[in-house]
């Protein structure tokens, strides 16, 4: 892909560092099953927004 967007990884590491600014909530969601769906989610929005970029890169011409 092009070095204009940002790779899944990224974007995960974005939205991770969101969640990191509050510590409380980890703390009190003990449910491991809640942090999977958390984490399957995160995972499915990157994929979702790498792979719209992909595509307009193709629209566009890149």
């Amino acid at each position: 892909m092009s070095s204009y967007g940002l790779r899944q990884s990224q974007i995960e590491k974005i939205i991770m560092k969101e969640f990191d600014k509050n510590p409380d909530l980890k703390y009190y969601i003990e449910d491991e099953n809640i942090w999977l769906a958390f984490e399957l989610m995160i995972s499915g929005i990157s994929k979702a927004i790498e792979q719209n970029t992909k595509e307009i890169y193709k629209y566009i011409g890149y």
